[in-house]
C-alpha cells in the first residue's frame, strides 16, 4: 500500500499541488540560483495501523473557475458551452449540459444559502436525457467516494420553463481500462446508486441546496481507470449540480486521510521517498516524532497517544530539502479508552460477609472514579491502583451479583460483573447431657451451637425456646435450631436412667402356719450404688433393713430406698404361708398339725397324710416325711419345687440299683460334688433339705450302669448352714449330711448313709 497526499512547496516558487497519481509525477523547477534537483521528494505512506484510512482527492471543483467566460447564454445568465470547454476534459457530456450563472448580470437567480457560489452546472432530466461522466484514476484504491450539492432550479428559455420537482439522480461506476469513455460502449458496470435532494426553493429561480454523499464499490475493476456516469432522472424536471468532491480510499466517504488510535497506544506510519533527492533533507512533523533512513528513503513517524477524549487534529508529517518541502497530512483522532477493573480472586460470601479487592487502570491520564450497586467501595484516587469492597449484609438465600462501575473524568466507562459465591456453613450442635431418675425430674440438656449463621433460635418439642433446659424426666427430646438466615438443623437426644441405686434381698422366704418353729422369717434388703445417704421403707411400715415377719396369709413386702438426689428403688419379696393347722368345723385344733408320710411296702413307696403334735414334726422330718396333708397346695420359688407329690405319687418307671455314692468336699463351698455307681441302669432323684428339711434343690438324674456319675450342687445355698442329701430310687433311699462353711474348704470325701 502507498500513498501520497502531499502539499509542495518549493523555495523559488511557492504553490499547493495535489497529487493524482502514483508514483508521483516528476516535473522541474528553477530557482533563482539554478535548476533544483530533476526528482521531487516523492513522499509516500506505505505501511501503518489497520486504523489508518487512506485517501486520494481525485476530483474537486466548485466551478467558481471556468476557463473563460465567453458565455453562449440561451436565456438569462443561462450557458449552452460544453462543460469540458470551461472546466476540463476530465467531463464527458451527452446532449446539453449547462453552465447556470448565479450571480450573473441578469439577477435571474438568488442563493440565499449562499453554497453555489457564483456559478453551477444544470442538466434536464427528460427531452434530451442530459448525462455527465467524469473519468478518473482511483489510485488503486476500492473505494469511489462522490460528494456534490444538487438544487431543483427552472429555465425561463432555451425550451423553458421545465417545472420544478424534488430532484433525483441515478449513479452509475463503469470499468474503464482504457482511460477514454464512451457513452456507447461503456464497459462493465461495478456499482450503481440513486439519491435525491430536497424540495424546490420558494420560486422556480431561487435555489435550495441539499448534499448527497456517496460511495461505489470498484474492487472488481479491472485496471486503474473508472467512470462515474451522473444521469437525472426524467421526472424529476431540471435541476442544478455544485462542489463536486471525488476521492478513493481504504474505507466509504473518506476525502481526507485519517489514524485514529486508541488513548495509551502508539499512532505510527512508515513511508517512502526517492533517496537521492533526501540525502540533505530533513523530516519533522506537527506533533509526534519523525525519523527518515537517507540509504533507504524510508521515513517513520510515531505518536504515544497519551488521553482522548475522542480528540481530532490535523497532523502534518514534513520532508525537507534546499529546494522544497513535501507534507503528508492526515486527521489523527485519539479515541478514549473507558478504564478497565479487575478482581483478583472470587468473591465468596460467608454468613452475608463478603470481601473483594482488585486493581483498576485507565490507558490515558484521567482519574478513575469507581462505584458499585452493592454499597461502598474503597479506592485509590488517580488513573491506576487498587480497591477493596466489604458488605456484612448479603442475604445466601439470594443470588447476588457485585457490579463496579468505573468512569474517566472524560466520561468513559466500563463495568466488571463478578458473582458472589455464598456459602452458608452447616449448624452443628453440640450437647452436654445429664440423666435423671424415674419421676424425678433431675435431667438436662445443654447446647452448643456452631457453625450456620448466628444468632440462632430454638424449638424444643415441648415448646421450650431456650438453648438449654433443664429438670427434663427421662425419655427422647427433640430441638429445632434456625440460624439468621432460616437454616434449620434438628437433633434428637435421650435423656437416659442414671439411677445407679440397687437393691438385693434375701430371697422369698416360706413359713408354716401352725408350726412355731416355721411360722416367721427374717427379711433383708441392702442398697448400693446411687447417692448415700439412704432412706428406707417396708410397705408394713418399717425402716429397718431386716424384719421379721410372720403373717397369717401369703403377702409380698416391698421395700423402698431413696437416696439422697431422690432416685428410688423397690424390692419386692414374696412370703408364702402354708398353713398345715388341722382344723375342726373351721376351728384351728390345738397341737395338731397334718403331715405327708412316706413308707415303704416291698421295696415300693408309699405316701399318707398323718396328724401329729409339733414335738414330733422334727423327728419326721428328719426321716423324709413332708409338712402338710397329702395333696396339698405348696409354695413355688425360684424353680424349687416344695410340692413333691407329682415325684413321689409317680412310680419310677426305670428302677436304678444304687451300689456306692459319695459327696465331697464336705465342709464345702461353693458346691460339693455327688458321685454315683449304679449296678442297674435307671432313674433316680436327687434332693437336697435344710436344717427345717425344707426342700431346696432338687435333681431327677438318670444313671447308667458300670458308669460313675458326678454331680455339682449347692452353689444356690446359704452359708454357714447344715443341708442333708438324699438320693432316691423306686427300691431304696440313701442320706448324707454336709455343712457349706463360710470359706472353701478342702476336699473331704464321705459316703452316703443308707
Amino acid at each position: 500500500m502507498s500513498f501520497s497526499f502531499l502539499i509542495k512547496i518549493c523555495r523559488q516558487i511557492k504553490f499547493i499541488a495535489l497529487s493524482l497519481s502514483i508514483p508521483f509525477t516528476s516535473f522541474y523547477v528553477w530557482g533563482q540560483s539554478g535548476p533544483c534537483d530533476s526528482l521531487f521528494i516523492n513522499m509516500e505512506v506505505t505501511d501503518g495501523p489497520e486504523s489508518l484510512i487512506l485517501s486520494n482527492v481525485l476530483f474537486q471543483n466548485d466551478f467558481e473557475n471556468p476557463k473563460h467566460t465567453n458565455f453562449v447564454n440561451c436565456s438569462p445568465d443561462f450557458a449552452q458551452n460544453l462543460v469540458s470547454s470551461l472546466y476540463g476534459d476530465i467531463f464527458d457530456q451527452q446532449w446539453t449540459v449547462e453552465t447556470i450563472q448565479i450571480n450573473g448580470p441578469e439577477n435571474q437567480y438568488q442563493d440565499p444559502q449562499g453554497i453555489g457560489g457564483n456559478y453551477c452546472l444544470g442538466m434536464l432530466g427528460r427531452i434530451q436525457d442530459d448525462k455527465i461522466a467524469i473519468t478518473i484514476d482511483r489510485k488503486d484504491l476500492d473505494l469511489i467516494n462522490l460528494r456534490l450539492n444538487v438544487s431543483a432550479i427552472d429555465v425561463p428559455r432555451c425550451g423553458g420553463p421545465f417545472g420544478v420537482d424534488i430532484p433525483k439522480f441515478n449513479f452509475k461506476l463503469y470499468d474503464t481500462p482504457s482511460g477514454i469513455w464512451d457513452f456507447n460502449n461503456r464497459g462493465s458496470l461495478l456499482d450503481e446508486e440513486e439519491a435525491e435532494g430536497t424540495t424546490p426553493g420558494i420560486t422556480p429561480f431561487i435555489f435550495n441546496w441539499a448534499e448527497i454523499d456517496l460511495h461505489f464499490n470498484a474492487e472488481d475493476a479491472s485496471a486503474k481507470h473508472v467512470t462515474l456516469l451522473i444521469d437525472q432522472i426524467h421526472q424529476s424536471g431540471y435541476a442544478a449540480l455544485d462542489n463536486f468532491l471525488v476521492s478513493s480510499s481504504t474505507d466509504s466517504n473518506k476525502f481526507t486521510n485519517q489514524l485514529t488510535v486508541l488513548e495509551g497506544d502508539t499512532a505510527w506510519l512508515i513511508g517512502s521517498s526517492t533517496k537521492d533527492v533526501i540525502k540533505n533533507a530533513t523530516i519533522s512533523s506537527s506533533i509526534g516524532t519523525a525519523s527518515i533512513d537517507a540509504a533507504t528513503g524510508e521515513w517513520y513517524w510515531e505518536f504515544v497517544a497519551i488521553d482522548g477524549p475522542d480528540e481530532s487534529q490535523m497532523v502534518s508529517v514534513s520532508i525537507e530539502n534546499d529546494c522544497e518541502i513535501e507534507e503528508f497530512e492526515f486527521i489523527l483522532t485519539v479515541k478514549n479508552v473507558a478504564p478497565t477493573v479487575a478482581s483478583n480472586e472470587n468473591i465468596i460470601s460467608t454468613c452475608g460477609l463478603a470481601n473483594g479487592t482488585g486493581t483498576f487502570f485507565d490507558p490515558g491520564r484521567d482519574t478513575v472514579t469507581l462505584a458499585s450497586n452493592l454499597g461502598n467501595i474503597s479506592y485509590d484516587i488517580g488513573k491506576e491502583g487498587s480497591w477493596s469492597w466489604t458488605s456484612n449484609n448479603l442475604n445466601p438465600n439470594v443470588d447476588s451479583l457485585l457490579i463496579l462501575y468505573a468512569t474517566d473524568s472524560d466520561g468513559a466507562s466500563d463495568s466488571l460483573v463478578i458473582p458472589i459465591l455464598h456459602q452458608h456453613p452447616p449448624i452443628i450442635i453440640n450437647e452436654t447431657i445429664s440423666g435423671s431418675c424415674p419421676r424425678v425430674g433431675l435431667g438436662s440438656i445443654n447446647l452448643t451451637v456452631s457453625g450456620g449463621c448466628p444468632p440462632y433460635s430454638f424449638l424444643w418439642n415441648f415448646g421450650d425456646t431456650t438453648a438449654n433446659i433443664d429438670s427434663v424426666e427421662i425419655g427422647m427430646y427433640w430441638v429445632k435450631v434456625t440460624d439468621k438466615y432460616g437454616k434449620t438443623e434438628n437433633k434428637i437426644f435421650n435423656v437416659p436412667n442414671n439411677n445407679t441405686l440397687e437393691l438385693t434381698n434375701n430371697g422369698d422366704k416360706i413359713v408354716y402356719k401352725g408350726y412355731l418353729p416355721l411360722a416367721c422369717d427374717t427379711l433383708m434388703v441392702e442398697a448400693s450404688g446411687g447417692k448415700p445417704p439412704y432412706t428406707l421403707n417396708w410397705s408394713n411400715g418399717s425402716t429397718e433393713s431386716e424384719i421379721v415377719v410372720c403373717p397369717d396369709s401369703s403377702k409380698s413386702f416391698v421395700a423402698t430406698v431413696t437416696d439422697s438426689k431422690g432416685c428410688t428403688a423397690t424390692s419386692i419379696q414374696e412370703l408364702c404361708v402354708d398353713d398345715i393347722q388341722v382344723y375342726d368345723n373351721g376351728t384351728a385344733v390345738p397341737n395338731r398339725v397334718y403331715l405327708t408320710h412316706k413308707y415303704f411296702i416291698n421295696r415300693n413307696l408309699y405316701t399318707k397324710t398323718v396328724i401329729v403334735h409339733p414335738s414330733a414334726v422334727s423327728h419326721h422330718l428328719a426321716h423324709g416325711d413332708l409338712l402338710g396333708a397329702k395333696g396339698s397346695m405348696r409354695c413355688l420359688f425360684n424353680k424349687v419345687v416344695i410340692n413333691e407329690d407329682e415325684v413321689l405319687d409317680d412310680p419310677f418307671e426305670n428302677d436304678a440299683l444304687i451300689d456306692h455314692c459319695v459327696a465331697f468336699p464336705n465342709p464345702f463351698n461353693p458346691s460339693f460334688t455327688l458321685r454315683i455307681d449304679a449296678s442297674k441302669s435307671g432313674n433316680a432323684s436327687i434332693e437336697v433339705y435344710d436344717k427345717h428339711f425344707i426342700l431346696r434343690e432338687k435333681k431327677s438324674v438318670e444313671l447308667t450302669a458300670g458308669i460313675s456319675a458326678e454331680f455339682n450342687l449347692g452353689s444356690e445355698l446359704r452359708e454357714g448352714r447344715s443341708y442333708v442329701v438324699k438320693i432316691v430310687t423306686k427300691s431304696d433311699v440313701f442320706y448324707h449330711r454336709l455343712y457349706k462353711s463360710g470359706d472353701a474348704c478342702p476336699t473331704n470325701q464321705s459316703s452316703l448313709e443308707h
